[in-house]
């Protein structure tokens, strides 16, 4: 995926049956995305095929949960 932005904004995370959200932060071209949640801590994505999407406008942005 080329996604060429600089910034940060709003995430949500879905791992384990579960919700977390957090920030995507990206400081220059040549580094990697940072995924952290809430207060910071980079979030830690599970070995396997890791799914990244990208909307347009945070206002959009939305996730609910189901339940335990």
């Amino acid at each position: 995926m080329a996604v060429r932005t600089i910034g940060e904004g709003k995430a949500f995370f879905f791992f384990d049956g579960k919700v977390v959200e957090g920030i995507w932060k990206h400081d220059s071209l040549d580094l990697p995305f940072q995924y952290l949640d809430t207060n910071g801590n980079p979030i830690k994505i599970n070995r396997g095929l890791t799914w990244v999407g990208f909307l347009p406008n945070e206002d959009s942005l939305g996730a609910t949960s189901l339940g335990d």
